[in-house]
């Protein structure tokens, strides 16, 4: 049988590697080198083979990696119930290692290779080392479950577990329990999370690669346990997702095994008896088999498969009516379509039309017309208004030309054998086709309206289907999808925009046949079921130039923005979504130069989870133009180039390229952050470089990317640091490379960066830069600037900064969703919905909110609580209006996310728009209050505000003209757009806060050339950021709003790229803070505006885009600030004069950072502590529109220039393996040793004044630390401590004295270390600290944690440790020193504790102990009985250990098993003698008496080990999980110290409890 070779991948970043001095350190080769070996059943034949060794060790020989060919093992995964597996195995696919997982070797995706050196070879095993890297020991505590995204139903052997959710209180990853409605357990879950690695680390893909740069990818997957409350029935096995995969991976060695002896003169270097030596080659899928009661399969697939095609008139209604001359002619009218198409595409995509900036002409500005251009004028077609002439015009599609095309798409279209299309191959994982309607988008109730689109009929939602379309990939679909598209009389042609009547054109799952080009009218959601992508295919008689465009040219002339005219200005063209859908353009002629999309847009628009597919001389998307914007989660496949065209400026996240000619191709832009990007197979990633010589590129960041088998990352045009050169903004930050000839090269061939030895980018700047002053500007030819560090609280698990995609709810039934009107609300544009939407928002909580498609007035503040999530339909608009909201002095909010600031919780907010309703002065659209409990668990996506500039806003041009002199009366439209408050922090991605300029209705609908006539509405504030807390501003933007668009004020932890905004156009007519003079300083962060004549810093003349005052570890990754108009004037942009100072910076703190900032109509960029930086200073094109750019600018800061300290964690001289590593240059904190110390008693002091004495006593103590080091092993160094600390004290008269000891101080230790004598309490560490040079930064999180640790150590106990050190910690520190003796250190008393991993796969969960909930019975019984004497507790200061030294030996993991497997014993033998509650891995008392004796056996019953654990009378133990596995640990780790394996055991005691490992046992 043929099966589908898919396989799946996820790249971590390596956090610490072993030392490379032990054997125990090493990971692995994942790859291999090809050779050519003789056949030995076939004399002088040869053919192509693999060699393989672990290590590129010369003194391990190679071995033949044994490829079984056509008769090839196959392993298939179930993903109906391997659910959470299947899942990482998803992510895995995402990654660059996942889509080339053997680079340069041309072996199958789908082969993986089953290393044999797993557990059962005697010692630690090469499965063991890639699992000990992969599922590390605390990776629990470092990876939170459930996973945040992804997360799959988990399976136990009886179906599907009830919920997702922890255990309240669970320490060990317990699933939650199923409890009644009193709260009492009904039945336990019995499982728990655990680390699920892919590819395992029995496979040679496994583990984290040789140099630990290909780590596998780990995820939270459901593993059985015991509970013995749980009553289970006799012979029950508990199982789980885990236990499965494990029985199938030991299953699938064994049948390797027995397949390669079978066969064994085919491969004469393999010893039975040996099997370790060797790896194997099998086939591995996975995907969803149904319920067919089986996990998994492994099976021997020597068949071939052949797929018949047939080409019926079955599903093909056009030919079915046509005759063969119909046919013919027209083939006829499609060769001359395609002919002329492909001349005018190739004409347009070689001279595209950019943005124009000035006043579109026809503008209206207070009655009067800006000057109109017709078509005598010629095109401008350029960002310097160059005359150039225009292109010819795109072809037009006539009606007989669509209807040809239709009819030759359904003759030559094909499909498999009964007519019904697989899932598309692209999938990433192959499943079976979900039933229609599974989806909720589809099956929910539409009750949506337009209540100010006075069409009562319009239908909001409209299937394809409804309209005539099939998606069997053999009907022409296209006329039925135009007509879903332009139902209800839409804005599309002649019409320049409108608000009134969105709508979602769903497609089902299926494949669509497309003919010709689809226009998508304004306002226009395209969504395709989330859990089956529809697949829109180009048919190879495809006419036009994108399969679905954004904005036609009509051929019509010069447009209302003085360019080619077009359906839609492209600055203004917003509010547009296409999602889920995957477009093939492969079988379109290749002449033709389609694209999958032409995209011209602005605001408010998203794609998202979009796959576009090309060929030879095709694109994945042209977007000449535009003013955008945020595109997420796109795949492009194949095509000369993936996305081609420019922008203004640009957030791009999570975008994959493969097998592409070039992955981006920029021909002009200002700003571009590009995040997240995953390249491989790509001739050239980034081209940086105009068509023509007018343009110019004006800056990209490309951050958190990853880069595989690619010729050239970026080429760029050469740089130079003259003003004006047009020199493109450069900077890399935090890239990945893999088989990368060149990094950077310019147009001219010189190689700014190679690629060689290059395997990751930590910075690369080119372009301006200031280092903390106005006055410290260089240029960067490349290289790091600083030693900025990113904060680890805006970090994902890789050290990336976080980001999270727009919940789609695909899991949830359509059941989940709760209707807003099923509350009472109306959403007509009059009713006041407070109250009813309120109820829902409280009712809903669990469950969704759908705000059904309207306007929804409030007229008082709306609480979103906790919990809610909400989404909205094609933007359902929440309108502030009432006298509540009028008063500029008294501010109202109008949606208020969590109650009272700082409230903890989770909330989702997606597709709503705020706004307001007439004069309403006082609204503040949202305050955010909420605290997310997770990172990204409180954000909004496609939300956005709009104030004015719309019909029913009353805020029109009818009510609101621009005026050139004076104020609009009653157009004061709000007072603050958005407040995220203190103590509160939120994801927000693709925000457009929007005072509007224009009216964006267009009033007539029949005038491709309609004026877009300007309003002058003003709203106090845009943006006020006060959290301090993680968040993150991803493509957001703030216009026109009159102090500033943007505050930071005394912010912190801030990631926002890209960022944008204009000033308003008005501006200084009136100049701020009117007409909200009497409302300044209302909120925190207001300006002051102390204006004098002169001041150029005062903001008195145009709105502030950006302050930032007493602000730490901001991140800005790109910011596009402009001011295009003085009075609605235009002449100053030129001169950089229509404002004074774009941006305030003030009293900052470490770490605040700009990476490219560009400024358009401004004198200086910014003012820095008083100093403006010139925007002339920092001009990057000298021509229209005189754009500035600065790369990098840091921030003054009023202390250190950077949060750059890395605090090591205390307890890593704790650990088996004591690591960590830093990109240097670093500075680091290490810890104090603290597990050898001694108490010194401070000698007796007589302190004599008048008649008063006082004895003083205090406690010196000599704890270990060291401030510096360089690369390599640490040992601890003696405490420079030499004088005893001095004593203040305070005198009967009040004053304060100082006085020291005259006896001499102790003299400390000379040195510390495995030779050196033994310390008088406790021991030196077993192990030296090993530092070493990392490729990304792996400590901040665990830095900062451990920062906060020892600051609070340290200040509670001061005498211990340098005063330095307490300096580091502000705000800790209290000048009282604690009196009295107070003794430092003891402790176990032996090496180091033990730490437990992952100790490999069992078979059932009924040897691993659940952690058991506390009690929840209610009844109590009292009794009387006689006191007990109190027993005496363990101390581990009195321990004493015994080595054996002789006897059998076993290896170190053998006795890591039996131990774990003993205190899971030892745990549950205490829960039954205690309470029967655990809490944290502890346990009942076990009282004198107790014993514990078990032989354990190992490897197949040939090996046991005898451990015994007992309690002496007179004593008690809790049980502690800890100290069990520290306890049995001893004699292992403690004895033999000179080898890791081959240990003998030994038997330890205290005063309480005695141990004993013993695998010196005969039998």
């Amino acid at each position: 049988m043929a099966s589908f070779l898919l396989w799946y991948a996820a790249c971590l970043v390596a956090l610490l590697a072993w030392h490379p001095s032990s054997r125990a350190t090493a990971q692995y080769n994942q790859n291999f080198q090809a050779i050519r070996l003789a056949d030995p059943l076939k004399a002088g034949a040869f053919y192509d083979g693999y060699k393989y060794r672990a290590i590129d060790d010369p003194l391990i020989p190679w071995r033949t990696v044994i490829d079984l060919r056509k008769e090839s093992i196959n392993l298939h995964y179930n993903c109906h119930y391997m659910t959470n597996i299947c899942q990482n195995l998803r992510n895995f696919a995402a990654t660059v290692r996942g889509q080339n997982l053997h680079p340069g070797h041309p072996i199958p995706a789908g082969t993986f290779t089953y290393d044999f050196d797993v557990s059962d070879s005697g010692a630690n095993s090469r499965a063991d080392i890639r699992r000990d890297q992969s599922c590390p020991t605390g990776w629990k505590g470092k990876h939170q479950c459930p996973e945040k995204v992804g997360q799959q139903p988990v399976w136990r052997h009886d179906g599907p577990w009830w919920t997702n959710d922890l255990e309240d209180g669970t320490t060990n990853n317990i699933l939650q329990h199923k409890r009644n409605s009193q709260k009492q357990v009904i039945k336990y879950s019995q499982v728990r999370y655990s680390c699920e690695e892919w590819p395992p680390a029995s496979w040679v893909e496994g583990g984290n690669g040789l140099n630990y740069n290909q780590p596998a990818s780990t995820f939270c997957a459901g593993f059985p346990c015991f509970d013995p409350r749980a009553n289970n029935k006799p012979g029950l096995k508990l199982k789980a997702e885990q236990t499965w995969q494990g029985q199938a991976h030991a299953k699938l060695r064994d049948v390797l095994l027995d397949d390669i002896a079978r066969r064994n003169p085919e491969f004469p270097w393999h010893n039975p008896g040996q099997p370790q030596k060797d790896v194997a080659f099998f086939q591995f899928a996975a995907f969803d088999k149904t319920a067919d009661g089986i996990a998994a399969t492994i099976f021997t697939d020597n068949e071939i498969v052949q797929t018949p095609t047939s080409n019926s008139t079955e599903g093909k209604p056009l030919v079915q009516k046509a005759s063969a001359v119909d046919i013919a002619r027209a083939r006829s009218i499609v060769a001359e379509a395609i002919a002329a198409s492909a001349e005018l595409n190739k004409a347009r995509l070689e001279n595209p039309a950019r943005n124009r900036y000035r006043l579109q002409p026809g503008t209206v500005i207070g009655g009067e017309t800006v000057g109109k251009r017709d078509a005598r004028f010629p095109r401008r077609q350029d960002s310097d208004d160059t005359a150039a002439p225009a292109p010819p015009p795109l072809l037009e599609i006539t009606d007989e030309i669509a209807q040809a095309a239709a009819l030759v798409a359904e003759a030559d279209a094909v499909a498999p054998e009964g007519g019904n299309l697989t899932s598309p191959a692209s999938s990433n994982i192959t499943r079976r086709a979900p039933v229609r309607g599974t989806y909720w988008m589809e099956t929910i109730g539409r009750r949506g309206t337009v209540p100010w689109g006075d069409d009562p009929t319009y239908k909001v939602f409209r299937n394809v289907l409804d309209y005539g379309a099939t998606g069997n990939g053999v009907t022409d679909d296209t006329a039925a999808i135009k007509a879903a598209m332009n139902d209800g009389g839409r804005c599309g042609e002649k019409c320049n925009g409108s608000t009134l009547k969105n709508a979602i054109v769903y497609f089902p799952p299926g494949t669509y046949l497309i003919s010709s080009t689809i226009p998508l009218p304004f306002g226009t959601q395209v969504i395709g079921d989330a859990l089956d992508r529809p697949l829109l295919i180009a048919s190879s008689s495809f006419v036009g130039l994108g399969v679905l465009s954004t904005s036609e040219y009509t051929g019509g002339g010069i447009g209302p923005d003085g360019l080619d005219q077009q359906w839609y200005v492209n600055t203004a063209n917003f509010y547009r979504q296409i999602r889920n859908v995957i477009i093939d353009v492969r079988d379109a002629p290749a002449s033709e130069f389609t694209t999958c999309l032409h995209y011209q847009i602005a605001q408010a628009t998203s794609l998202q989870n979009v796959e576009l597919r090309a060929g030879p001389g095709s694109k994945g998307m042209f977007a000449e133009n535009g003013s955008g914007g945020q595109i997420s989660d796109v795949v492009f496949k194949g095509g000369d180039v993936g996305i081609y065209g420019g922008n203004q400026q640009f957030t791009a996240q999570r975008l994959r390229f493969e097998d592409c000619d070039v992955g981006v191709h920029v021909i002009w832009d200002w700003g571009w952050v590009w995040k997240s990007i995953i390249m491989s197979n790509v001739g050239v990633g980034f081209r940086f470089a105009p068509i023509d010589a007018s343009g110019s590129v004006g800056s990209a960041s490309i951050m958190d990317s990853s880069f595989s088998n690619v010729g050239t990352v970026i080429i760029n045009q050469p740089p130079s640091p003259a003003v004006g050169s047009s020199t493109t903004g450069l900077v890399l930050d935090n890239v990945v490379l893999s088989g990368v000839t060149t990094v950077v090269a310019d147009t001219s061939g010189t190689v700014h960066l190679s690629g060689s030895g290059q395997s990751r980018i930590d910075q690369w700047v080119q372009g301006p830069v200031y280092s903390g002053s106005a006055s410290a500007r260089s240029f960067s030819t490349g290289g790091k600037i600083g030693r900025y560090r990113r904060e680890w609280g805006l970090l994902d698990d890789n050290g990336a900064y976080f980001e999270r995609p727009k919940p789609q709810y695909e899991e949830r039934p359509v059941g989940d969703f709760l209707h807003v009107k099923d509350f009472g609300a109306v959403g007509d544009g009059q009713t006041d919905d407070s109250d009813a939407l309120q109820r829902a928002l409280y009712a809903s909580q669990g469950n969704i909110l759908f705000i059904d498609a309207g306007s929804y007035i409030l007229t008082k503040t709306v609480v979103v609580p906790a919990g809610a999530r909400v989404v909205g339909e094609t933007w359902s608009q929440l309108v502030a209006s009432g006298p509540s909201f009028a008063d500029a002095t008294h501010p109202m909010v109008m949606l208020r996310v969590g109650a009272t600031p700082g409230q903890a919780g989770n909330v989702e907010l997606q597709d709503l728009i705020f706004t307001t309703k007439g004069p309403m002065a006082g609204a503040v659209l949202v305050e955010w209050n909420m605290a997310a409990d997770a990172k990204g668990s409180a954000g909004m996506w496609d939300c956005h505000a709009r104030i004015g500039g719309a019909t029913g806003t009353d805020l029109t041009p009818d009510e609101c003209p621009a005026l050139r002199s004076g104020t609009a009366p009653n157009c004061n439209a709000a007072s603050l757009m958005m407040h995220i408050k203190p103590g509160s922090s939120g994801y927000f991605e693709n925000m457009w806060l929007w005072v509007a300029d224009h009216d964006i209705d267009d009033p007539d609908l029949v005038d491709a050339n309609n004026t877009m006539v300007q309003n002058s509405v003003y709203v106090a504030r845009g943006l006020l950021i006060e959290s301090t807390a993680p968040t993150w501003l991803y493509g957001t933007s703030s216009e026109h709003a009159v102090y500033y668009q943007y505050n930071f004020h005394n912010a912190a932890n801030i990631f926002a790229g890209m960022i944008q905004t204009e000033s308003p156009y008005y501006q200084p007519t009136p100049p701020p803070p009117a007409p909200f003079a009497n409302a300044v300083g209302l909120f925190p962060g207001d300006p002051t505006y102390t204006c004098a004549p002169n001041d150029e810093f005062s903001g008195c003349d145009e709105s502030w885009g950006v302050i930032i005052r007493g602000c730490e570890d901001i991140f800005i990754a790109g910011a596009g600030l402009y001011s295009w108009f003085s009075t609605y004037t235009q002449e100053c942009i030129g001169g950089q004069q229509c404002q004074k100072a774009m941006m305030l910076l003030e009293g900052n703190h470490a770490s605040v950072r700009f990476q490219h900032l560009v400024t358009i109509g401004v004198k200086h960029m910014a003012v820095m502590e008083g100093q403006g930086i010139l925007a002339a200073d920092n001009l990057n094109v000298d021509a229209h529109p005189f754009w500035s750019q600065i790369s990098i600018l840091d921030v003054a800061s009023d202390g250190d220039q950077f949060n750059d300290v890395i605090w090591v964690d205390p307890d890593i001289w704790n650990q088996d393996e004591p690591t960590f590593s830093c990109v240097p240059p670093c500075r680091v904190r290490i810890p104090a040793y603290t597990g050898a110390t001694s108490v010194v008693n401070f000698p007796l002091m007589t302190v004599s004044k008048d008649a008063w004495t006082s004895t003083i006593t205090n406690a010196a103590g000599g704890g270990l630390n060291r401030r510096t080091t360089e690369f390599g092993e640490i040992w601890p160094v003696p405490a420079t401590t030499s004088n005893w600390p001095v004593v203040v004290y305070t005198g009967p008269d009040g004053k304060t004295s100082t006085a020291s000891p005259t006896t001499a101080f102790p003299t400390p230790v000379p040195s510390i270390g495995p030779n050196a004598p033994a310390p008088a309490d406790g021991a030196w560490p077993a192990r030296p600290l090993i530092a070493l040079r990392a490729a990304v930064d792996p400590n901040q999180q665990l830095a900062d944690m451990a920062k906060d640790a020892l600051c609070r150590h340290w200040t509670a106990n001061p005498e211990n440790w340098d005063m330095a050190r307490l300096n580091e910690c502000p705000g800790f520190y209290s000048t009282e020193l604690p009196h009295g003796e107070i003794p430092i250190g003891g402790g176990w008393g032996w090496d180091v504790p033990e730490i437990v991993g992952a100790d490999g796969m069992l078979s059932g969960g009924e040897n691993i102990f659940c952690e058991l909930p506390p009690s929840t019975t209610t009844a109590t019984t009292t009794r009387t009985s006689e006191p007990s004497p109190t027993a005496s507790p363990a101390d581990p200061g009195q321990n004493e250990l015994h080595c054996f030294k002789s006897g059998k030996v076993m290896s170190n993991v053998r006795l890591k098993n039996g131990r774990r497997s003993a205190c899971n014993d030892i745990q549950a033998q205490a829960a039954r003698a205690g309470s029967g509650s655990l809490k944290r891995q502890s346990g009942g008392e076990l009282k004198g008496g107790y014993k514990y004796e078990s032989t354990l056996q190992q490897n197949g019953g040939t090996e046991e080990i005898l451990i015994t654990f007992e309690v002496f009378p007179g004593c008690a133990w809790t049980f502690n999980m800890d100290e069990c596995l520290r306890y049995l640990a001893t004699p292992v780790d403690s004895c033999n110290c000179e080898r890791l394996d081959d240990k003998q055991g030994g038997w330890g005691k205290n005063n309480c409890v005695g141990w004993m490992v013993d695998p010196n046992h005969t039998w």
